[in-house]
């Protein structure tokens, strides 16, 4: 076996570790949330006047399917659209807290993770 074999056969099995120590995790804290609705959640915080078609390019899915997610997120309360007083046919998406909804998971998880990857890479 190569060098570079052996360098990738550890980075894949550190990945691995990883992945298995924080997926029970990750799982329990966003568990009210499927991941495009956590990935959609933060592409509207972090975008400016976000619209269906944008996250729709973004995601590549169709309109509609981004309609119907956004249509999911306004139920559960997590963000709301705006007109546009200018343009009435466009309408944005803002998310309806300050803080992001699923922040706090966000910021256990990783802190989680970056203490998985310690363990792992001290094994």
């Amino acid at each position: 076996m190569s060098k570079q074999e052996e360098v990738m056969r550890n980075i894949r099995n550190v990945f691995n570790k990883m992945v298995w120590l924080n997926k029970i995790k990750m799982e329990a804290s966003l568990k009210d949330y499927t991941s495009s609705e956590v990935h959609c959640i933060e592409f509207i915080g972090k975008s400016t006047d976000p619209n269906v078609t944008k996250l729709a390019e973004a995601f590549y899915m169709t309109r509609g399917a981004m309609s119907k997610l956004t249509k999911k997120l306004i139920q559960k309360g997590l963000i709301e659209t705006y007109q546009n007083p200018e343009n009435k046919k466009k309408s944005t998406i803002n998310l309806q807290r300050k803080e992001k909804p699923y922040s706090i998971s966000m910021k256990r998880c990783i802190k989680n993770f970056k203490s998985g990857t310690k363990l792992c890479l001290n094994k």
